[in-house]
């Protein structure tokens, strides 16, 4: 059962529409090397930008409890997500 909070849950309300250029080359990237669907890695992608300000280590470990995968691999997530989605957002 999600939380009534969770960041992935609010985003995928809120954030609908088709994945931008950037976007999809993050779900290219990403696709096969954790589990999810392309819109699970959308949201997760989408989510990860508007947590910026938090600590990296925060968001790699609320990243891997929604994937289902390790602390490694939702790091290179956080990684591919700056890159390719939001270049301007920091984390702590």
């Amino acid at each position: 059962m999600w939380r009534e909070s969770d960041p992935f849950v609010c985003t995928a309300r809120l954030e609908t529409g088709p994945p931008t250029p950037g976007e999809s080359t993050f779900i290219n990237l990403v696709r096969g090397h954790v589990p999810g669907s392309d819109t699970d890695l959308l949201v997760t992608g989408r989510t990860i930008c508007h947590m910026g300000g938090e600590s990296a280590r925060y968001v790699d470990q609320e990243v891997a409890a929604h994937l289902r995968t390790d602390m490694a691999h939702a790091g290179q997530v956080l990684d591919a997500a700056v890159e390719y989605i939001c270049s301007g957002v920091r984390f702590g």
